[in-house]
């Protein structure tokens, strides 16, 4: 049973990721399916180090989308997302006795594929979020991409300041004065 990605929507890939396919299957278990603007919350609030990787692959599915096709960002769902095994480095560590243990460096290829929700899915989005009190604004768009706060999240995670210069508390642990 093939399915087909003929359907309005985006897609995106990176290939040669020098991350283990293992570990980014799992991230992208938990955003399989999910509204675009609920996946980039997700993944921004994942401990996994694999997320930043999704992450990013994510908006330049939603760039594509909406520079391709037209289509604004809050009308689109994570429809498909694999990850399939690239090309593993060898290696070897040498170890006691004259032995040699085998190191692999894993690598994988990932793909995200964007898809518009149906008119009548579409509608009932906006009829619940305008009764929820986060309703359309005024240019008719149901709500803009949360793209200042990944900002402010990587910048809080990083430990300096927002570009708009205004402070934040450092982290715990991590004390300014010596």
């Amino acid at each position: 049973m093939a399915t087909t990605t003929d359907a309005p929507g985006a897609r995106a890939t990176v290939r040669y990721l020098p991350t283990s396919p293992y570990k980014i299957r799992q991230v992208l278990d938990l955003v399989r399916g999910l509204p675009v603007d609920d996946a980039i919350r997700l993944l921004q609030l994942s401990p996994k180090g694999a997320s930043d990787d999704i992450l990013k692959l994510l908006d330049s599915a939603i760039a594509n989308a909406e520079h391709n096709r037209a289509i604004p960002a809050e009308e689109l769902y994570l429809a498909q997302a694999w990850c399939d095994e690239g090309p593993t480095r060898k290696s070897g560590q040498p170890r006691a006795r004259g032995r040699y243990f085998r190191v692999r460096k894993r690598s994988s290829h990932m793909t995200i594929v964007l898809a518009r929700f149906d008119a009548d899915e579409l509608a009932e989005r906006r009829r619940r979020e305008e009764s929820t009190g986060r309703g359309a604004s005024n240019s008719g768009r149901l709500t803009t991409r949360p793209l200042n706060l990944m900002m402010a999240t990587r910048a809080k995670r990083a430990g300096s300041t927002s570009r708009r210069g205004s402070t934040q508390t450092p982290l715990r642990g991590r004390s300014s004065a010596g």
